[in-house]
């Protein structure tokens, strides 16, 4: 089988890397409206979600939120997005939007009372739109200024990640607690659903290529009996490839096997690899699609986030005792340097 890599480095010699860099940890880094942001979940009920904030000279402050406002975010950092000179973190065992001046991280304000509230983007409309519901499920339309929930969209159940492009919104409905395999797609412009697209079981994540095909990986079910003391359905995880002009399903493969269910889906800088996770880390080219592709890195691993100049900035797997590490890799696979974060690192974002 050809493989097909973005990176040209043998995966080996990554444990053999040393650091260039050293973190340094300060309490008030010096900071500006650009920044990495590094999404720490924390403990289920302990309400010690942070926040952790990188500047541009590799300063780290490990919770400045805290720092500034004597206040933790709250129960569950689930995601964030930066917005005109603000943060918009969701909290979602919270139930709230914490938002927060990009400036010096002094509180702005707190959007309350959200069931279940998940994953929140940008509609490059003004709006914000924030997926949310551990069963029927709803997109939020935010209006970023005033704070205020402005419209309510019905979509699929459990609504998760969600993908801007082409002025249409596409929501993936994972099915929370119960089930889903359906792509809600929203017109932005209107603010409702025109389209639902059938994909595969649990659909989790989503992205876009350099050719504008969008991509979403979807986990597979499992399916207990009403004790949940035994597994009496289970499904493949798929790849699902649909043309983002016609919305025509253009591919539909397995991906791994039955007892399997792959996450996080994320695009090189250039458009042209995917990666996914399924037990490793693997790339393989979107040109030819040829799964499972490349093993790019053993094990498996808690994130991972590709930056616009090219660095995979990877997480390690929380056991949520002990603080996350996140490394930071170069393009051509190189070890810049790692951070020691807060609990339960999920993501980081890039502003």
């Amino acid at each position: 089988m050809k493989k097909y890599l973005i990176f040209g480095f043998v995966i080996l010699a990554l444990s053999s890397c040393k650091k260039d860099e050293k973190e340094e940890v300060v309490e008030t880094p010096s900071v500006t409206t650009e920044g990495i942001y590094v999404l720490n979940e924390g403990n289920f009920l302990a309400n010690n979600a942070s926040l952790s904030y990188i500047n541009s000279n590799n300063e780290l402050s490990i919770d400045p939120f805290f720092d500034k406002n004597g206040v933790g975010l709250g129960d569950v950092l689930q995601s964030f997005v930066a917005y005109d000179g603000k943060g918009f973190a969701v909290l979602n065992n919270s139930g709230k939007v914490e938002v927060f001046s990009l400036s010096d991280f002094s509180s702005v304000g707190t959007i309350n009372a959200i069931s279940y509230p998940r994953y929140i983007v940008d509609g490059g409309n003004g709006k914000l739109y924030l997926s949310s519901g551990s069963m029927a499920g709803q997109v939020l339309v935010v209006n970023p200024s005033t704070l205020i929930v402005e419209n309510t969209i019905t979509v699929g159940n459990g609504p998760e990640r969600m993908l801007v492009r082409n002025g249409k919104l596409f929501v993936c409905n994972s099915g929370g607690y119960i089930q889903d395999n359906t792509v809600s797609v929203i017109d932005l412009a209107t603010n409702t659903v025109t389209n639902t697209i059938t994909v595969g079981d649990r659909p989790i994540d989503i992205d876009v290529d350099a050719a504008g095909n969008i991509w979403v990986m979807c986990q597979g079910k499992t399916v207990y009996n009403d004790d949940f003391t035994e597994i009496i359905e289970e499904t493949q995880g798929r790849l699902v490839r649909i043309n983002s002009s016609t919305l025509a399903v253009t591919g539909n493969e397995t991906v791994g096997s039955v007892g399997q269910h792959p996450s996080i889906l994320e695009i090189s800088a250039d458009g042209n690899t995917l990666f996914y996770v399924n037990g490793n880390v693997y790339a393989f080219s979107t040109t030819t699609a040829d799964l499972p592709g490349t093993v790019w890195m053993s094990g498996n691993v808690g994130s991972l986030d590709v930056r616009g100049n090219g660095e995979v900035w990877i997480s390690s797997v929380s056991n949520y005792v002990d603080p996350s590490v996140v490394s930071r890799y170069s393009s051509n696979g190189t070890l810049l340097n790692q951070f020691t974060v807060g609990l339960g690192t999920n993501g980081v974002v890039f502003n």
